[in-house]
């Protein structure tokens, strides 16, 4: 322990001590209940029709430009349009293959076991989680992989394409019983900032692909700027520095910047889009 603090700056001591304080005191004033005070505070984002209407938002690549975007894509890459609905169609089933790994879920996804043999992280705290358990039969990457919901994006994205319903309405079903089942900082899905950080990612990608499906209603979208807040929240206070590798700071940084430029209704928002700038360029 001492040989490797020899090692550290004076300054990263000083960050890790204050980082170490912090959490000390996150842990014994915890209260899940004030976060939902803070949810009903928070001002009400831009309606469904203010996204579709474009009227002064941020641009998200193909928003507003919707149809010009969805015609030029099947009339360009028909081939790519098949590769992507099949994926979908393995999807709506539950079934995946990630990591090496293949299974499926037969009813609904259990959001903290591990898909390859049931066994499952306990519903407590995130810090006092061992995420690391190495018992040779959970393993941490399979669940993460699947919480990362990157296969929502491939959902969300054959609504975009075909207009079927049943694509969006698997997407929201999901993404909601997600919400339900991860209360803020509770359970292995607030553990890192790098996984909340690329789920935030999958979810922006996903949000603009299904943003004209009568499925998704502004009470749900409102619910939606409730989840990215927290998910933009956490990344602001678990930031990875003096980590290795940047990578994971990057990642982290990057989806802060696109939660806070897509969503500057957030109180927050004008600082940490500054923020993660600001260290981004250094």
């Amino acid at each position: 322990m001492l040989a490797k603090l020899k090692h550290k700056s004076m300054r990263e001591l000083v960050f890790r001590g204050k980082t170490w304080v912090q959490k000390q005191w996150e842990r014994r004033t915890f209260d899940a209940e004030r976060f939902q005070q803070v949810l009903a505070k928070l001002p009400p984002g831009p309606s469904l029709d203010d996204w579709r209407q474009g009227n002064g938002l941020p641009r998200f690549f193909f928003v507003p430009e919707r149809e010009e975007c969805r015609k030029y894509f099947l009339h360009s890459l028909p081939e790519e349009k098949e590769k992507s609905l099949k994926r979908a169609q393995q999807f709506l089933k539950l079934k995946f293959n990630m990591l090496g790994a293949s299974f499926q879920y037969t009813k609904k996804i259990d959001w903290y076991a591990d898909p390859v043999t049931g066994d499952k992280y306990e519903k407590r705290f995130y810090q006092d989680i061992d995420i690391y358990l190495d018992n040779g039969v959970i393993d941490i990457k399979h669940v993460w992989e699947v919480n990362r919901h990157q296969f929502f994006i491939e959902l969300a994205k054959a609504y975009f394409l075909t207009g079927e319903h049943i694509y969006a309405r698997k997407v929201l079903d999901l993404w909601l019983d997600w919400i339900n089942e991860n209360p803020y900082k509770i359970g292995v899905n607030w553990t890192s900032a790098l996984e909340v950080a690329v789920r935030a990612y999958s979810w922006l990608w996903s949000l603009f692909f299904l943003i004209d499906s009568p499925l998704l209603t502004d009470e749900v979208l409102q619910k939606l700027y409730q989840a990215f807040y927290l998910h933009a929240r956490y990344i602001s206070e678990n930031l990875s520095f003096y980590s290795s590798p940047y990578n994971h700071l990057i990642g982290e940084l990057s989806a802060l910047y696109m939660i806070s430029s897509m969503f500057p209704h957030f109180p927050e928002s004008v600082s940490w889009k500054r923020q993660s700038w600001q260290i981004l360029t250094e």
